[in-house]
């Protein structure tokens, strides 16, 4: 299985296409948890060009399962994060 985790352009309720998206990552095992109220600081993030002191509080996150070559087979799991941006020491 495949595992994918995007990140939302902060404020924004939905992703509507590619260009919403700040991050995103894939791997063969699992990410870890993540849910609402975690603070994100993704001034780390390979490929990333923000100030140190930048964070986001996560709001939701949603799930999607995406079929494999049956209907019976989840190919990939991909975790859509979405956040608001908070002042550091918030």
């Amino acid at each position: 299985m495949n595992y994918v985790i995007e990140f939302v352009q902060p404020g924004l309720d939905f992703a509507s296409n590619g260009r919403d998206l700040v991050a995103s990552f894939e791997a063969d095992s699992p990410f870890l948890s993540v849910h609402a109220g975690d603070l994100l600081r993704p001034a780390s993030w390979p490929g990333q060009n923000l100030p140190s002191s930048t964070q986001w509080r996560v709001l939701k996150v949603e799930h999607i399962l995406v079929r494999g070559d049956d209907e019976h087979h989840v190919s990939t799991h991909k975790l859509v994060v979405y956040s608001r941006e908070e002042k550091a020491g918030n």
